[in-house]
């Protein structure tokens, strides 16, 4: 059936209206990223992880929540440039952070961390220095800012001599940052240790892994003048 040109016109102006109509859709959330952790229980204060932020000035304010309280509860529930939660039990949480900038009440971005929590188990069966066994300060360690989960530190000095837990196995171990990595226990129970070394240890059981360090108390004194 032919058109007339009113027609035509009509149909043309509806077609031009369609086209203009603002987009009335669901507007661009907020990036979520997503990711899976393994935290580990110790019982001391390494249980209070803060969270900071990735680069400086990228926000001014973060907020947490946790789906699970009683695994891993949160410290700092309000908009802070940095929150910290503790870490309760064994188990599974996922911890929602909300990242904000100025005022602004919608976040920049959301990430949801999928933690599972393990209790810490002290792997060593004995740590010996010197014939002195200093296996159970390993039973609570305290985390430090250096590159192991744990760190302990002992006035002991002389031969190493470690034996792990069944399960456990040695992947690496360091003396003092030597260039040179120690790759067994055989050749790590070769090292002494005097004032003022450190002894880095890297162990693994299934899929956990720890790295230790011994912080042995002192220095020498023979090269003080």
């Amino acid at each position: 059936m032919k058109r007339t040109r009113r027609q035509m016109r009509i149909l043309l102006l509806m077609v031009l209206m369609l086209v203009c109509l603002p987009v009335t859709g669901k507007k661009a959330e907020a990036k979520t990223i997503k990711s899976k952790q393994t935290w580990y229980r110790t019982g001391t204060s390494a249980d209070v992880v803060s969270t900071y932020a990735e680069e400086k000035g990228s926000y001014s304010k973060v907020s947490v929540t946790s789906s699970n309280p009683g695994v891993i509860k949160v410290k700092t529930a309000g908009k802070k440039s940095k929150v910290s939660v503790k870490i309760q039990k064994a188990g599974k949480a996922v911890l929602t952070y909300n990242f904000y900038k100025g005022n602004k009440k919608k976040s920049l971005r959301t990430e949801k961390i999928t933690v599972k929590v393990v209790k810490y188990v002290n792997p060593f069966a004995s740590f010996k220095v010197g014939g002195s066994n200093i296996a159970a300060k390993f039973n609570k360690p305290h985390s430090a800012e250096s590159i192991a989960d744990f760190v302990v530190e002992s006035d002991a000095v002389g031969k190493l001599d470690l034996k792990l837990k069944k399960g456990w196995k040695l992947t690496r171990a360091e003396y003092n940052f030597d260039n040179e990595t120690i790759h067994s226990l055989s050749e790590l129970n070769k090292v002494s240790v005097e004032g003022g070394d450190y002894v880095y240890v890297w162990l693994k059981k299934g899929s956990t892994s720890f790295v230790f360090a011994l912080e042995v108390e002192g220095g020498d004194d023979d090269d003080e003048m």
